[in-house]
């Protein structure tokens, strides 16, 4: 039994080892990604109108919106299909054959079809005729942005975070603020914005090919053909990614029909903020799926409990102080990157942080149900989230506006994350809960409670509130959250990365 019990810690730590260093790989990507990303958004915020601006964040909703149908799902499903038949080479050949023969397809498909159809678009959806020109150069871009999630999806289920970083988070945001900036200073407004996105785009599905057919072990056996197999798992992941993409952007369209292109423009700045706390996710538990996939079909079910409960609270240990953040200084944030003029957006930037978090702490459910084989009951939860935001769109977008908008999707958010805890739980076992990740939750939420009371009766700024639980938090992570788990855990790490992490061991050390 303690040979065993032994066994089972040791491979927990191997196992979230393995996510934590794909992560870190893929979280010093984001962290360029994100500044790529902001320095583009702040580029189109302060040299195009905010009318020209709302049209460019129409224009690349519809092409996101037509590329997540394009892709079939394919890229999402590759993450369940390459680690459950990786010790068979026929059968791997065959899943990525048919992943790239269907992705083509069906990428130049979507493309002609949205380049046919944007005038229909512009005049009937979006009332606006002159949105025609941009949909259409946005259709070239889809058979590249499916080329491009196919081979990271690729490289994924092999479980490498390289092509990801190097494509998705490093060549392509940065092709995209060199043609986006240069084009906008020229003179192009949203049509040489589009460009530049689309140009990128082209450029990332070239490169991300390359990488990925890099990364492919060399095949001495002919393939099996894995079509059906590939469509009949991936084909749901449509709905599933579909309906996440609009559930993601029916704030825009709504707001689009109810309000104006300024007011959209203003609203997608708060969503570039508030959805900051997805990349945490994304970044720590990118390699977390397939690696759940093959602890499932290795049957090691306590090893897959605690690597998704120990992902989970650093997860929410990270994003903790840009809640802090978003709820004290909201203005302060949008005014130093995107001007004053954007700042109508305060309450609806609250509102969504708080929400944001607390999907946060829940865990990466959805990416855990789909590897663990239940893609259709994720598809249920998010079509119930669409339908639920969409119905409060409806009734608060026209009193509320934005603030309308926001609370809608607060809501619809907590509701899929509840149904999808509940199905971990009663299906594998699998929870986030833990003491020690929500010890911080806690202290900090009083801390700022109690800061807020303060500061409030003494006149002063509430940005000073942030100041205390930046001294505090510190202690806090380190005194009460700590594990044994997470001395090991910080070993196995280095071991891995080749990284001397000595400091962070004397950090601590001088903390408690």
């Amino acid at each position: 039994m303690g040979d065993s019990a032994g066994s089972d810690k040791q491979d927990s730590g191997d196992s979230l080892a393995t996510v934590i260093s794909g992560g870190a790989l893929v979280s010093a990507g984001r962290i360029l990604a994100l500044g790529f990303g902001f320095l583009i958004q702040i580029v189109m915020a302060r040299f195009l109108t905010q009318n020209a601006y709302g049209d460019v964040v129409l224009t690349l909703a519809v092409v996101n919106l037509v590329a997540m149908v394009a892709k079939l799902g394919i890229d999402d499903g590759l993450m369940r299909q390459l680690p459950e038949f990786e010790d068979d080479p026929a059968k791997t050949r065959g899943i990525v054959r048919a992943a790239f023969s269907l992705a083509v397809v069906s990428g130049l498909a979507t493309g002609a079809t949205l380049f046919l159809s944007a005038p229909v678009l512009a005049e009937r959806v979006f009332d606006d005729p002159s949105v025609t020109q941009v949909l259409r150069i946005g259709a070239f871009g889809v058979p590249f942005v499916v080329v491009r999630a196919t081979s990271v999806g690729v490289a994924r289920g092999l479980r490498d975070a390289r092509t990801h970083t190097y494509v998705d988070q490093i060549a392509e945001p940065f092709s995209r603020l060199l043609l986006v900036s240069a084009l906008v200073f020229a003179g192009f407004s949203a049509t040489g914005a589009v460009v530049g996105q689309i140009g990128a785009f082209v450029i990332a599905g070239v490169l991300a090919l390359f990488f990925a057919w890099q990364r492919l072990p060399s095949f001495d056996v002919q393939a099996v053909s894995m079509y059906k197999t590939v469509l009949v798992f991936s084909v749901p992941l449509i709905a599933v990614q579909g309906m996440s993409v609009a559930v993601s952007q029916v704030d825009i369209y709504f707001l689009g029909y109810f309000m104006n292109s300024t007011i959209v423009g203003n609203y997608n700045i708060v969503l570039q903020l508030s959805n900051l706390f997805y990349p945490i996710v994304t970044s720590l538990g990118f390699l977390l799926p397939p690696v759940l996939a093959r602890l499932q079909a290795d049957g090691k079910t306590q090893e897959m409990i605690r690597t998704y409960q120990l992902l989970t609270k650093w997860i929410i240990i990270i994003a903790m102080p840009l809640l802090i953040v978003f709820i004290f200084a909201p203005a302060q944030v949008i005014e130093l990157l995107f001007g004053e003029r954007y700042t109508a957006g305060t309450t609806a930037l609250r509102i969504l942080a708080i929400g944001n978090f607390i999907s946060v702490c829940t865990g990466n459910n959805a990416g855990a149900l789909i590897s663990l084989g239940r893609n259709r009951i994720v598809a249920v939860f998010v079509l119930a989230q669409l339908i639920l935001n969409g119905v409060l769109d409806l009734a608060l977008i026209p009193e509320f506006g934005m603030s309308g908008a926001a609370l809608a999707t607060v809501v619809s958010i907590l509701f899929n994350n509840f149904l999808s805890i509940l199905a971990l739980y009663f299906l594998f076992g699998v929870h986030p809960v833990t003491r020690e990740a929500f010890l911080p939750v806690a202290i900090v939420g009083a801390l700022s409670a109690a800061g807020y009371v303060i500061v409030s009766t003494l006149g002063y700024p509430l940005p000073i509130v942030i100041l205390l639980i930046g001294v505090l938090y510190p202690l806090i992570v380190v005194r009460l959250v700590l594990e044994p788990e997470d001395e090991e855990l910080l070993s196995r790490f280095e071991a891995q990365t080749g990284k001397d992490l000595t400091v962070v061991r004397q950090v601590v050390k001088a903390l408690r």
